[in-house]
């Protein structure tokens, strides 16, 4: 996708489960979409990687809600729910969003490395 086509944020992630991470988002403008990618720095020093699509509602100059619901490969499903506000960014990037997560697990016997936790993303350019 063209990068006129969508906006880029990237930030950090801290959980409440001990797990820190990097984050990027892009928010797609052709559709209520924000597609994202999650690298989490495990404690042995490998980092995993998840990503996804979820649905957007709101606006980045206001309030921003965002929802998907992702499988398993046990046959269980995650459902992650995020919800940003603006933020001064003061010098370091051209704008900021902060907020708060939360994972719920449905029908799964794998354990999940994340539950509840904060996020700060920043656009750049």
């Amino acid at each position: 996708m063209p990068d006129n086509q969508r906006e880029m944020w990237t930030g950090q992630l801290l959980d409440a489960a001990g797990r820190q991470g990097s984050i990027d988002v892009h928010f797609l403008e052709d559709r209520p979409v924000a597609a994202w990618k999650l690298r989490l720095f495990e404690r042995d020093g490998s980092p995993m990687e998840l990503e996804g699509e979820s649905v957007v509602e709101g606006s980045r100059e206001e309030h921003i809600r965002l929802e998907s619901r992702e499988k398993l490969p046990d046959g269980g499903s995650v459902t992650w729910q995020l919800e940003l506000d603006p933020a001064d960014a003061a010098t370091y990037a051209r704008r900021a969003l902060v907020g708060r997560y939360g994972v719920k697990v449905e029908d799964s016997r794998l354990p999940f490395p994340l539950s509840r936790g904060v996020l700060v993303v920043w656009q750049f350019e």
